[in-house]
């Protein structure tokens, strides 16, 4: 960012307040106050970052979110009586989710006077990310709290009970659930509400193997996850897949009439490759990561999963 402005972080508890310790340490060099809302065991708690951040922590007690007005009023007359121009900035987050200030190019900052960052979610460390992004901190500036005092809190309560918003947000920021210093081991997979089933942390691991079985093979096969396909004209389907298992039975319906292409032939062919696609979205598949397809004993395809994500493959 060009110009100095003064930043201003807003923050409401929600979570252990052990992650503070984490935001301070991103946020501070860029950050000149933070502005905490928290009950007042958890404000408690904060005192031992004072000796460090002194007069830059404004700390209010808040029992209930729906205390609307105490919470624009306790922001606005904080910034009031500090800030340095109507165009300062302004975020306002949960404490679980940090906007990566240092990353926001000025033209993100005049291209619109409010928006929604978008987070990446872990949980517990970096190490273990979720699929989806999340909506994230609320940026605007000072000029935009006070033309909408009345409602910018409740906009901001309002909009982070949608778990995603596609309109005017940018990539910036990332969520932390369950942070713990000293993370337990978790399972590898968790419950994603976009998707309705179960899918993979993305994390660091080598390249696997993925084995789609369409007919019956006498073979013995090494891989990672083997997928024995069974392909039928009707419904239902059998797509569930327990990622704690090494082979999965699968059930996938074909059509047995064109709905693209020349031929019959041609369009099942796609769209059994289409469906293996799909299967494999319950995975966090590298673009590096073998893609084998058992036609029968001979006739065996061998691809990069960079192949499959390409629908021309």
């Amino acid at each position: 960012m060009k110009e100095k402005k003064l930043i201003f972080d807003v923050v409401f508890i929600v979570d252990d307040v052990d992650i503070l310790e984490l935001r301070f340490m991103d946020m501070y060099t860029m950050t000149d106050y933070f502005i905490i809302f928290g009950s007042e065991e958890s404000l408690e708690k904060i005192n031992k970052f004072h000796d460090t951040l002194g007069h830059r922590i404004k700390t209010f007690v808040l029992q209930d979110t729906s205390n609307l007005d105490f919470i624009s009023n306790s922001i606005t007359n904080t910034i009031s009586d500090l800030y340095s121009s109507f165009e300062d900035l302004v975020f306002l987050s949960y404490s679980h989710e940090i906007p990566d200030i240092k990353n926001l190019f000025e033209w993100d900052i005049k291209r619109a006077e409010a928006m929604f960052l978008k987070n990446d979610v872990y949980e517990c460390d970096f190490k273990r990310k979720r699929k989806f992004k999340e909506t994230g901190s609320f940026m605007t500036n000072f000029s935009y709290l006070l033309k909408n005092k009345k409602n910018f809190v409740s906009h901001f309560f309002e909009t982070k009970k949608k778990l995603v918003i596609e309109d005017s947000t940018l990539n910036n920021g990332y969520k932390i659930l369950n942070y713990k210093k000293n993370p337990e081991v978790l399972p590898s997979t968790y419950f994603c509400p976009v998707l309705k089933k179960n899918v993979e942390y993305k994390s660091v691991r080598g390249l696997r193997k993925f084995v789609f079985i369409l007919d019956k093979t006498s073979k013995e096969i090494s891989a990672d996850h083997i997928f024995n396909v069974d392909f039928k004209d009707n419904f239902p389907e059998k797509i569930d897949v327990d990622m704690t298992q090494n082979e999965h039975e699968i059930e996938i319906f074909v059509p047995k009439t064109i709905l693209y292409g020349t031929s019959l032939e041609d369009f099942q062919e796609q769209y059994k490759h289409f469906e293996i696609r799909r299967i494999l979205s319950n995975f966090d598949c590298q673009d590096g990561d073998d893609i084998e397809i058992y036609y029968d004993e001979k006739n065996i395809k061998t691809l990069k999963f960079s192949e499959i994500k390409n629908p021309s493959f």
